[in-house]
């Protein structure tokens, strides 16, 4: 095949480990290996885990889809909803982290769109901005 093809992984701990796989191969020029970026809104993102509640830098270990739907979507009882670590992968020496009430987050977005309720998604034009130049 050879239209242009993007492989685009979640900027998390499971995404980064897949996506490492891909690019130690020889991959043809027509495919473009993505992840989702890294955003601000997960640099200081509340999680639970084994050590408590804890604010830190979840780009790159727990930022799947949902993280990206806008703030107004992950807040709930005015705070973020935390992520929940959930497992550690041994061989990237890192814990996985997905976003406490993923149904919860899912269904307020789809709300969101359906009233064109859509104001909060720099993070998702973000992520829009770096597939549509994937090939520029």
């Amino acid at each position: 095949m050879k239209h242009p093809i993007i492989a685009l992984f979640d900027n998390d701990t499971a995404g980064l480990k897949e996506m490492k796989k891909l690019t130690s191969t020889t991959v043809p020029p027509n495919i473009k290996i993505l992840k989702y970026p890294d955003i601000t809104l997960a640099k200081k993102y509340p999680t639970v885990g084994p050590t408590g509640k804890k604010k830190m830098n979840i780009n790159g270990l727990a930022c799947s889809i949902e993280m990206y739907f806008g703030a107004d979507v992950l807040t709930r009882n005015n705070e973020l909803i935390p992520i929940q670590w959930k497992g550690f992968e041994e061989k990237e020496m890192k814990y996985q982290g997905e976003i406490a009430d993923k149904n919860f987050v899912q269904e307020t977005f789809r709300k969101k769109l359906i009233k064109a309720e859509v104001t909060e998604i720099d993070e998702l034009n973000k992520l829009l901005k770096g597939i549509f130049n994937a090939y520029k």
